[in-house]
């Protein structure tokens, strides 16, 4: 009995956010690169190399990226107003993590802004177009890699 009715209760829900989705993309975020994170040039010392002091490092602990994505909804209409979710695959909403090995890096949604454009031939889908600000905090991870994810753009009504 039990095992119905979770199924039961998993197939409801995976069937009202079927429905409810209009359009989806999934991202992959780009590596972070060594500029993003020593973002000064190597600087020649000149003079006596015993008696002159080393400049003070500057590493940076957090980067920000804009995202942007496209995604086509099966309206030729636009909703109104326009609502998207962001989904860490895996993770929750607003804020992820991405992994390496057993080491993660937080990954926050600053802002968004989403536009939508209506279809100009009948039957040809609406584009929602995204623009989010992702900051990604490095200053606690344990391991040095790549440290990737995927992020699911969802437009919802």
């Amino acid at each position: 009995m039990k095992q119905q009715l979770c199924f039961s209760t998993v197939a409801a829900v995976m069937c009202l956010y079927s429905t409810s989705a209009l359009g989806q993309s999934t991202v992959t975020l780009d590596q972070i690169t060594p500029q993003e994170i020593v973002p000064k040039s190597v600087e020649l010392i000149q003079g006596d190399a015993l008696t002159t002091p080393l400049p003070t490092p500057s590493f940076n602990t957090q980067v920000k990226r804009q995202l942007q994505v496209q995604i086509p909804i099966n309206s030729s209409n636009c909703p109104s107003p326009v609502t998207v979710s962001y989904v860490w695959m895996p993770g929750d909403n607003n804020s992820g993590k991405l992994i390496t090995g057993s080491s993660e890096m937080n990954v926050k949604i600053l802002s968004h802004i989403a536009n939508c454009t209506p279809a100009i031939n009948p039957g040809d889908p609406a584009v929602v177009e995204v623009v989010a600000q992702l900051q990604l905090d490095f200053p606690n991870i344990k391991a040095s890699g790549i440290y990737s994810g995927k992020l699911l753009v969802t437009v919802v009504e």
